[in-house]
């Protein structure tokens, strides 16, 4: 694979003038975009239900906020002298954020585990090996040799976990909506998680605050059914929920009152202890 493919991104946006200034952008939006919580998940799901000129003007102001940290410099250029200059500190610094990415790579390798299995979790680790042994290939000349080796991983892995009884389609529709409704028949108040492994903000949300014994009390208190809908693996009533709610990411947090005439209330992406019990006590 040659390198003008590889580093295509990086190659645009190092072009001079307003190519490069877009080029910078779009390469920004595509590697923060991923991860829509805490914040911009809101704001996304606002514009989807609005209307053109109301949305475009939402992502205007999303853009906006990703460009303001150059904006401010570029309007007043004494605060780059504040900058640290470059130096032999950036090559510490660019080692020491490795380490970050490989605990990222270990925890990623863990949500496959959980998504396909014990099996897909070793079919990852040996293309990564694969893929480096190629890599290696390349360094030493043997371009072809490497392409072929990538090429096939690729096509095995692909193929793999197309064919495997655990992929994601066989693991499906382990969420059922109608038994929301038979709870709120039977008098319970229902507050729906729409969670998943992958979902850093999830985890946090879970660890802090509704895993809590402040929280599980206040629960037990108001009769309130804690109902986890979980996402890590593909589940169409999942995401057919999500657009009902006009929402393209997770966390997903609503509270149904038992009392069926009662409207459902959809809570912020980042929650608090003090929000829940409040929450509660209406």
């Amino acid at each position: 694979i040659g390198g003008s493919w590889t580093n295509v991104g990086s190659d645009l946006s190092r072009q001079r003038g307003y190519s490069g200034s877009f080029f910078t952008g779009v390469l920004a939006t595509v590697v923060a975009s991923p991860c829509t919580a805490p914040f911009m998940g809101t704001a996304v799901g606002f514009a989807a239900s609005q209307a053109p000129a109301i949305a475009l003007l939402v992502f205007a102001f999303i853009g906006i906020g990703m460009a303001l940290p150059v904006l401010l410099l570029t309007l007043f250029p004494a605060g780059l002298r504040r900058l640290p200059k470059s130096g032999s500190w950036m090559i510490s610094l660019r080692q020491f954020l490795a380490f970050p990415l490989l605990a990222t790579a270990i925890w990623l390798t863990w949500v496959i585990g959980r998504q396909t299995g014990a099996d897909g979790m070793a079919l990852t680790l040996l293309a990564w090996l694969l893929i480096a042994f190629g890599l290696w290939l390349h360094g030493k000349g043997n371009k072809l040799m490497a392409a072929v080796i990538v090429i096939a991983t690729i096509a095995m892995v692909t193929s793999k976990l197309s064919a495997s009884p655990n992929n994601m389609a066989a693991r499906s529709g382990s969420f059922d909506p109608s038994e929301i409704q038979k709870l709120r028949e039977a008098g319970q108040n229902v507050f729906l998680d729409v969670t998943a492994d992958w979902c850093i903000t999830c985890a946090a949300n879970e660890t802090l605050v509704l895993n809590t014994d402040t929280i599980r009390d206040a629960f037990t208190q108001h009769n309130v059914h804690y109902f986890v809908a979980d996402w890590t693996r593909y589940d169409p009533a999942i995401t057919a929920l999500l657009a009902d709610y006009k929402r393209n990411g997770i966390p997903l947090y609503i509270y149904y009152p038992a009392d069926l005439n009662a409207a459902e209330i959809m809570l912020p992406q980042v929650l608090t202890k003090a929000m829940i019990i409040e929450l509660l006590n209406r």
